[in-house]
């Protein structure tokens, strides 16, 4: 048996403005992993009670926006031992936010244009 995951559950939705966009990666994401041979469940989330099924071996983050990519579901789910895919609570805390992460880009030594903040985080 491979060591890859085999059960793999689609969080897609989320309470933020980008929900309907979410609802159709998750949707496509779904058919692709269906079509690759994976075992997939469809979690489509509303709030921090979504039921990831039992047994799910990694949960494939098809969220937009905040509580999706801003380190909310990461921290919920890590809390509950269920492995993700993308990044870590704290770094997708950082990337969400455009001048945080302009701020590491420079720190690191990576060329970046001069910006300037025009609204805060959705």
């Amino acid at each position: 048996m491979s060591d890859k995951p085999h059960r793999i559950a689609v969080l897609m939705g989320g309470p933020s403005a980008e929900r309907e966009v979410s609802l159709r990666t998750g949707a496509a994401c779904v058919d692709a992993l269906r079509e690759s041979g994976y075992d997939v469940s469809e979690v489509v989330v509303d709030d921090e009670n979504f039921i990831v099924p039992a047994n799910t071996d990694l949960a494939f983050l098809a969220m937009h926006g905040p509580f999706g990519e801003d380190g909310q579901v990461q921290d919920i789910l890590k809390a509950r031992g269920i492995p993700f895919t993308g990044a870590d609570a704290e770094t997708s805390r950082v990337t969400i936010d455009k001048e945080k992460s302009k701020e590491k880009f420079q720190a690191a030594g990576v060329p970046t244009p001069a910006g300037q903040l025009v609204g805060g985080l959705v």
